[in-house]
């Protein structure tokens, strides 16, 4: 039986491994993607809707731990993410620091799994 010289290259030993490599990367970089991951990240504390004349007291930074899906975390610009507080919903004296999904201003995809502040009160005279 006579190899044609396509043949011949499709079945070189080379050719093979190089094709099962690509293949092979193409495989563990779009399901290496869709793997979810747990992010660390401290997030500074900012307020909005404050008045001029009112004394907040609070934590600057707390400690975030996320989860979502490697591509989604990467589309999430970390550089911009605070933890918002709406100051005109906080009235005066000691009130416990609410945080939720709706104050990070995470997308439905990112997950707030824990969080951690040292002085988890906000005091506003």
């Amino acid at each position: 039986m006579r190899c044609t010289p396509y043949l011949k290259v499709i079945t070189n030993n080379l050719m093979l491994k190089v094709v099962s490599l690509m293949i092979g990367t193409a495989c563990w970089l779009h399901y290496s993607y869709q793997q979810p991951v747990r992010l660390h990240r401290d997030l500074p504390v900012s307020f909005y809707n404050t008045d001029p004349d009112q004394v907040i007291q609070a934590p600057e930074q707390i400690h975030v731990e996320l989860m979502a899906k490697r591509a989604d975390l990467y589309r999430l610009d970390l550089d911009h993410l605070a933890l918002h507080i709406d100051a005109c919903k906080l009235h005066e004296g000691k009130q416990p620091l609410t945080i939720g999904h709706k104050q990070l201003f995470l997308p439905p995809s990112v997950k707030l799994v824990n969080y951690m502040t040292s002085n988890s009160y906000v005091h506003v005279s």
